[in-house]
């Protein structure tokens, strides 16, 4: 009898780890590359099932990064063939920004229980609150990493997100975690040993219920906006080159082979006002003889390019040059417009700090040189139409799509270059980010891909036409331009929910962590009415 009640005790302390394990994995399930949306309704009751056994705070924030683990291990294993030891070690810190609420909500069932509906209405606010607050920091501290916020497992769903033009992906989530919340509290009361508490109004489903009826009745009348636009015929072509080959030796010639037959192909297309490369389409310095002159002569056939390339810029005698990740326009005359420098750098990916002082930090990379940021978002013109390039991963980040429609750009350009990954995994999961931006702002948009996905997305967020990944391919579709842009409440106000959030999070989070008791045990407050 001992040994098979101390075999219960292990499993029984073995299940909070289940349980926050298959959260994690079932909201892994919600994103690309699974894509079962509907998980992400209730990934995060078996983590609450399991907050909701008496543990110590260390225990509770364990459970919570181990929640992180299990979901960003898998969501970004597309980034292992750049570096393994960095793809680690982003996983690791993406995770304890579950931590937080975690900590939160453990305390909040220590000490509430969930036998009182008024005061379950709080916790399920709290929880959300912190929920979105810790998107918020993760999406800013360090540089930020606004990846895979819990909104974007819904970017198919159409009917639903359309209130990120009022709060962006944050009132989204919030959303998302009330409904989660609302279904772990009607659930525990269930289980309550109270049979009376049953038998009460369940305020707290119907509250998680009213938020996404709300959310759905403000969809509908999206689409019955008339909105005046005029169109723009855009080609993007999707040339297919492994990043293995793209700058080294014979398949340097294959690449501007590549690049040529695909742009003078489109360049022959009827009425086509724009052709747009992706990143680093060519895989020289736009500054040198040959890559100037090799985009020039193509635009000189008469249609602009917005080409995707790399660019240098001298900053004084005896000081190295800096380098820019940029899109230079070209008109159809095959003479420089503009350029634009990507402003937001990724780490590791484009620059290692301190490389400098640390050599070996590079050996994790497979960058030769740290790129500058640039300083300035650059609103392009052709025929009247105006746009921005947001290019690689700036689709990700809501700032910078807003702050080129507030100063002028009526639609958005993303040129990226997802060979650097799994081209099919984590393209889509890139792409699903750039939906938001085109919703947020009410702007249309198109995206250039070397390889992944290239398609064409509406001002609601549809994708209304998308490309093979790993295909040699050129889309060529008509842009609808709004005339106005830039009217939505999240274009005028921004992060208006996000940082209030962050802050609330930070405050509650550390509240619990530093109050005297070490342990979240306590005797749940059942009865309060």
């Amino acid at each position: 009898m001992r040994a098979f009640s101390t075999f219960m005790n292990r499993v029984q302390s073995f299940v909070p780890w289940a349980g926050a394990g298959l959260s994690g994995l079932l909201l892994f399930g919600a994103f690309v590359p699974l894509e079962f949306p509907g998980l992400a309704w209730f990934a995060l009751i078996p983590w609450m099932f399991a907050l909701s056994r008496r543990m110590t705070k260390r225990r509770s924030m364990l459970l919570g990064w181990w929640a992180g683990a299990c979901f960003w291990l898998p969501a970004l294993f597309f980034l292992h063939p750049v570096t393994w030891l960095g793809y680690g070690i982003l996983s690791f810190y993406c995770a304890l920004y579950f931590v937080p609420f975690s900590l939160v909500m453990a305390a909040w069932l220590a000490r509430f229980g969930a036998g009182c509906p008024r005061r379950n209405l709080c916790g399920m606010l709290l929880g959300a609150v912190v929920w979105v607050g810790s998107e918020y920091a993760r999406n800013h501290l360090f540089t930020g990493f606004p990846m895979n916020n819990l909104a974007v497992s819904q970017y198919r769903n159409l009917s639903f997100i359309q209130i990120a033009d009022v709060g962006g992906e944050y009132l989204v989530s919030l959303v998302i975690v009330l409904m989660n919340l609302a279904l772990t509290f009607t659930l525990l009361r269930y289980a309550s040993d109270s049979g009376r508490h049953k038998a009460w109004p369940h305020w707290e489903l119907a509250l998680g219920v009213l938020a996404v009826i709300l959310s759905f009745m403000y969809s509908l009348r999206q689409p019955l906006e008339v909105v005046e636009t005029r169109p723009m015929m855009v080609s993007c072509i999707q040339p297919n080159i492994p990043q293995d080959e793209k700058f080294f030796g014979e398949s340097v010639d294959e690449v501007y082979r590549q690049v040529f037959e695909l742009t003078d192909l489109a360049s022959l297309q009827t009425n086509v006002q724009l052709i747009v490369w992706p990143e680093t389409a060519i895989p020289d310095y736009i500054n040198t003889q040959g890559a100037f002159s090799f985009c020039s002569e193509l635009a000189a056939k008469g249609v602009p390019i917005l080409a995707g390339t790399m660019r240098f810029q001298y900053l004084g005698e005896n000081v190295d040059p800096a380098h820019f990740n940029s899109a230079v326009l070209f008109d159809g005359k095959g003479e420089t417009v503009d350029f634009y420098d990507k402003q937001h750098l990724v780490l590791l990916g484009e620059y290692v700090p301190a490389a400098h002082l640390f050599p070996w930090l590079k050996k994790i990379t497979a960058i030769p040189d740290n790129f500058s940021a640039g300083e300035r978002s650059t609103i392009f013109e052709i025929d009247g139409h105006r746009f921005a390039s947001l290019i690689c991963f700036e689709d990700m980040i809501p700032g910078l799509a807003r702050k080129a429609v507030h100063e002028g750009a009526h639609f958005l350009i993303n040129q990226t270059n997802d060979a650097w990954y799994d081209p099919w995994y984590g393209s889509r999961q890139h792409a699903a980010h750039f939906v938001f931006r085109c919703i947020e702002n009410r702007v249309p948009a198109v995206r250039a891909t070397n390889t992944g996905l290239t398609c064409a997305i509406d001002r609601l967020g549809r994708m209304t036409v998308e490309g093979p990944s790993m295909q040699k391919w050129m889309l060529t579709t008509t842009v609808h331009v709004p005339i106005t842009a830039g009217q939505t409440l999240y274009s005028r106000l921004g992060d208006w929910l996000g940082l209030p959030c962050a802050i609330l999070m930070l405050g509650s989070s550390f509240f619990v962590a530093f109050t005297r008791r070490t342990s979240l045990i306590g005797q749940p407050r059942d009865a309060d009415v």
